[in-house]
C-alpha cells in the first residue's frame, strides 16, 4: 500500500507528481550537508500554458484544494520537473534511494540515510505534506533539532525551491532560510530533513500568550516583511503564509546574538510556492489556499497579481498575532479597510498605516513596498528594545518548555 494512501486522502499542494522510473540509487549521508552552490544552467524556458483562466468561484463552501486549477498547477510541475534537472541532483544534499520512502510517525524512530531520529512532534502542513520534529538517536548529536518535511509524491520541490533562492539571493539568503538540509529521494515520496531548527512555530507563540509584548510582535513582522522581500526578489511565491508555517529560528536558542536577532523565523516547507521565473503564472492565483478563504473571494479576482498572495498573507498573520482573530476587511472610501478599529491599539497609527498599505497595494512593486514598509515599521524599535525582547524570548521559551 503506497504511503499516501495511509496518510492523506486527497491532493492539495501545488507540488507534483515525478517518474518513479527516475529514481536511482546512490550513496545515503547521515547528516544534512550545507546546500550546493552549483549554478542552474540547465532549466528550460517558462512552459507554456495548456489551459485557460477560469473566474474564481464564490462557493467558498466547495472550494477545494482537489480544484481543476490546482491540477492544472501540478501538471505543470510535474512537466518542468522531468526529467530532474542535473543542478538538482548534483547538489551535495540531494540523496536518491532505491526504495520505498520509510513510515514516520510521531514518537517513533525513524532511518533516514545512515542516521536515525526519534520524531518528537507533528505538523499537519496538508493532507499530502507533514512535517515533523525529531531528535537524533546518536549521542554525540543529541543537542541538535531537525526538522523532516514528508511529501508523498517523489518530487522534491522544497530542495529546488531552495536550490534556487540561494543561487538568486547569493548573500542574502541567510538564515530565515535553511542553509543545511539534506533531501531524500524514494520510489512514493520525498523527505527533506532540515538541521537545527527551532520545532515552535509563531502560532504556538500565539497559543501560549494571549498578550505578545509590542517589541515581539514588531520583530516577527518586519522579519516576514523582510523574508517576502527577499522571495519576491527572487521571483518565488511561497503561497501560504500563515503562522502554523512559520517556525521560529535559532534566535529561539540564542537570544543573545543581537547581530542577527531580527532572524527570528525560518522558513522550511515551500509545498505551496511558485518559480515565477520558470513557470507560467496564468491560472496560477486559484490553486493557493488562502484565494479559497472568505477574504480571498473579496480581495482577489482574475487579474490580481499573483505576489498579493503573499500580501494578503502578511497581513492576515499580522492580524492573528496583533489580535488573535483572523482578519476581516470591508470596502471604504475606494480602499480596503479593517474591521476592527485600529485607533485604541498600541501604536495604533502604525498599525492603520501597515494595513492600509498591505491590502491596497495592487499594481505597485511588493518588493520596494515591503521594505518601505520593513524600515517603517523599525524606525519604532528603541535602544531598549534587544534587551526586552531577550528577557520574553528566554522567559517564553523556559514556561513553554516547562508546560509541554
Amino acid at each position: 500500500e503506497q504511503y499516501e494512501e495511509s496518510i492523506y486522502v486527497k491532493k492539495l499542494s501545488p507540488i507534483l507528481e515525478a517518474s518513479q522510473e527516475d529514481t536511482r540509487s546512490s550513496a545515503s549521508s547521515s547528516s544534512p550537508t550545507q546546500i550546493s552552490t552549483v549554478k542552474l544552467e540547465q532549466i528550460p524556458e517558462k512552459l507554456e500554458l495548456i489551459h485557460t483562466t477560469e473566474e474564481i468561484t464564490n462557493d467558498v463552501e466547495n472550494a477545494s484544494d482537489d480544484s481543476t486549477e490546482g491540477l492544472q498547477n501540478a501538471e505543470q510541475c510535474k512537466q518542468f520537473l522531468q526529467p530532474l534537472p542535473d543542478f538538482l541532483t548534483k547538489a551535495s544534499g540531494f540523496k536518491q534511494e532505491d526504495q520505498i520512502m520509510p513510515w514516520i510517525e510521531l514518537e517513533k524512530e525513524v532511518n533516514l540515510g545512515n542516521a536515525t531520529y526519534h520524531v518528537t512532534h507533528e505538523y499537519l502542513i496538508s493532507e499530502q505534506d507533514k512535517i515533523f520534529s525529531a531528535a537524533s538517536t546518536n549521542v554525540t548529536n543529541k543537542n541538535s533539532a531537525f526538522l523532516i518535511k514528508v511529501h508523498s509524491e517523489p518530487v522534491p520541490w522544497d530542495f529546488y525551491i531552495l536550490l534556487v533562492l540561494q543561487e538568486r539571493l547569493g548573500d542574502e539568503f541567510d538564515k530565515n532560510f535553511s542553509q543545511y538540509c539534506t533531501c531524500f529521494l524514494y520510489h512514493n515520496g520525498c523527505v527533506t530533513l532540515h538541521e537545527t531548527i527551532c520545532s515552535l512555530t509563531v502560532q504556538d507563540m500565539i497559543q501560549h500568550d494571549k498578550v505578545i509584548p509590542e517589541e515581539v510582535v514588531l520583530l516577527i513582522v518586519v522579519n516576514l516583511l523582510e523574508v517576502v522581500e527577499k522571495l519576491h526578489k527572487a521571483e518565488i511565491i511561497y503561497g501560504n503564509l500563515n503562522p502554523e508555517t512559520l517556525f521560529l529560528g535559532d534566535r529561539i536558542y540564542n537570544p543573545f546574538d543581537m547581530g542577527e536577532i531580527n532572524k527570528i523565523l525560518k522558513i522550511v516547507d515551500f509545498s505551496h510556492s511558485l518559480d515565477l521565473q520558470r513557470l507560467p503564472t496564468e491560472n496560477s492565483l486559484k490553486s493557493f489556499p488562502i484565494t479559497q478563504t472568505q477574504i480571498g473571494q473579496q480581495l482577489f479576482n482574475e487579474n490580481t497579481p499573483v505576489h498579493q498572495v503573499d500580501m494578503l498573507g502578511i497581513a492576515n498573520t499580522a492580524h492573528l498575532i496583533l489580535f488573535e482573530e483572523y482578519l476581516q476587511v470591508h470596502w471604504e472610501e475606494d480602499r480596503w479597510k479593517t474591521n476592527r478599529d485600529l485607533s485604541q491599539s498600541t501604536n495604533g497609527d502604525l498599525w492603520n498605516t501597515f494595513f492600509d498599505k498591505i491590502l491596497n497595494s495592487n499594481g505597485k512593486s511588493t518588493v520596494l513596498l515591503l521594505q518601505n514598509l520593513r524600515e517603517e515599521l523599525s524606525s519604532s524599535f528603541d535602544s531598549s528594545f534587544p534587551k526586552r525582547l531577550c528577557d520574553f524570548i528566554l522567559s517564553w521559551k523556559t514556561c513553554f518548555i516547562l508546560e509541554t
